[in-house]
């Protein structure tokens, strides 16, 4: 998975990445039938990522990779449009390759300018494609609750921005799931319906006009990013007795020798109090480039609404890596850790 990404937006945590864990918990139905979760999940995505400067020189230069398709055996990206632009018109552009023949393309953008700062922003429309499957389950729909464990009450009531109990998700809700059999069946249903109604995006014109990223707003606005889509998916599915949560995971990806890959990270606050985070990297090979656009945040939870930030990590492996490697991204406030993510970096040889 590769992501850039303006900023701020997430929920919960104080971790990194979010995912919805979907939680089967009844027992399985002497009647219950087989459904099997096997496809393709294809979404396309809009990216905005941008560059702030404030030059001392009025000649300088911005040097930005533009971003290659994908193809892994169970997951592809497949660039549609991507294109540069700022708010001070540059006085000359140009692409170069890597001159080690590996397919990196950057774009530079020069100005002479005395221009006291600028924003530089790179905008990319893509298709990601994920296989998935085949999950096999017959657990019988709706659940049971008297047969669920006392975990799972936490995972099945409504919250602040997973509004359960609100009409329209209610109504929402029960009408996909009308004559489900299985809870696969059903879950299938209401993320199906997410994918096809509610378009992905990264960009600031989520904050238009107040950034929200519940579940009620998301499916009134049908476009939002990771949390947008989890916290309608988690909503929709409490609404029908399905507990879920949210889950931080490990990130696992092919990389290529010499050939930049980039991610967007998000970082949450658990409280609504100003913080100095510190980001660090442990156990990055030594000949592998690998960066945040900043690793000291001076939050302040008046600047993001949604109490999150987005951090661009770029890893580059060496030109000569052959060996997988894993490393973590730690979050640390006050000098202690407040999350961890590991990823598991596969070398395409």
């Amino acid at each position: 998975m590769y992501m850039s990404s303006r900023r701020r937006w997430t929920r919960r945590g104080a971790l990194i990445l979010l995912l919805t864990m979907l939680l089967g918990l009844s027992a399985w139905g002497a009647e219950s039938w087989l459904h099997v979760f096997e496809g393709t999940l294809r979404q396309e995505t809009t990216y905005a990522y941008t560059v702030h400067l404030e030059p001392e020189n009025r000649r300088f230069d911005v040097t930005l990779p533009l971003l290659p398709d994908v193809r892994q055996p169970w997951y592809r990206v497949s660039i549609l449009d991507q294109w540069i632009e700022a708010d001070v018109p540059w006085s000359n552009q140009w692409e170069e390759t890597d001159p080690w023949g590996w397919p990196n393309v950057w774009s530079i953008q020069s100005w002479n300018t005395s221009a006291e700062s600028l924003d530089v922003t790179r905008h990319v429309r893509a298709i990601s494609e994920a296989l998935y499957g085949p999950i096999r389950l017959n657990d019988p729909f709706p659940l049971e609750p008297h047969g669920l464990p006392v975990e799972a009450y936490d995972q099945s009531i409504p919250k602040q921005e997973i509004q359960a109990g609100d009409r329209t998700i209610v109504s929402l809700a029960e009408g996909l799931v009308e004559g489900a059999r299985t809870q696969l069946e059903a879950v299938v249903r209401i993320l199906g319906y997410i994918r096809d109604e509610v378009r992905y995006a990264c960009g600031k014109d989520l904050c238009d006009p107040v950034l929200r990223v519940d579940a009620v707003a998301t499916l009134e606005k049908g476009v939002g990013n990771c949390v947008f889509h989890a916290n309608l998916a988690l909503a929709l599915l409490r609404a029908v007795g399905i507990p879920s949560a949210e889950a931080a995971t490990e990130v696992e990806a092919q990389v290529t020798p010499s050939v930049a890959v980039a991610w967007a990270l998000t970082v949450h606050i658990d409280d609504w109090e100003a913080h100095t985070l510190s980001l660090s990297l442990d156990g990055v090979p030594d000949d592998w480039y690998a960066a945040f656009s900043q690793d000291q945040i001076a939050f302040n939870p008046d600047d993001a609404p949604d109490n999150s930030l987005d951090i661009l990590l770029t890893v580059i492996p060496s030109a000569n890596a052959q060996e997988n490697t894993s490393f973590d991204v730690a979050v640390l406030t006050g000098g202690i850790e407040a999350g961890r993510v590991t990823f598991h970096l596969d070398v395409d040889s």
